[in-house]
């Protein structure tokens, strides 16, 4: 990621890099300020290198976040009913998730509002789902 900010400042032309798995468009500038805050001990650009996109029954789930850890993240419709909370909550825990790395046994966690949380992998393991407690 660094070397890709390297390069894209050398490149007057370019305003914008494509990040495949997240199916993402991200401007050259917020690329590598995240990066590079990110590189230096801050959190992970989950705006840029993860995306959200709402599921068919109202959920909301990562996209590109599997790239990190094999996993994606889920949000349960019952969470996600207000999709700026729901959105804010999903990138702290993509934060949490890239650090940790995979997830393979239920989590009980809380929200920084102090709703207690479940985490777990689904059935087949490709998701992590996130509900209320």
């Amino acid at each position: 990621m660094d070397l890709a900010c390297a390069l894209a400042r050398e490149l007057d032309d370019l305003c914008a890099l494509a990040w495949r798995p997240a199916s993402s468009l991200v401007g050259v500038e917020f690329f590598c300020n995240t990066i590079s805050h990110w590189i230096g001990g801050g959190p992970f650009p989950a705006l840029g290198l993860t995306g959200l996109a709402t599921a068919p029954d109202g959920g909301l789930h990562s996209e590109g976040l599997a790239y990190f850890i094999g996993q994606e993240l889920r949000v349960e419709p019952e969470l996600a009913e207000d999709r700026m909370l729901a959105a804010q909550l999903a990138v702290r825990l993509i934060n949490q998730l890239v650090y940790e790395g995979r997830m393979e046994a239920r989590q009980q966690i809380v929200a920084p509002d102090g709703m207690r949380l479940l985490m777990e992998p689904s059935i087949n393991k490709r998701f992590i789902r996130v509900r209320r407690a």
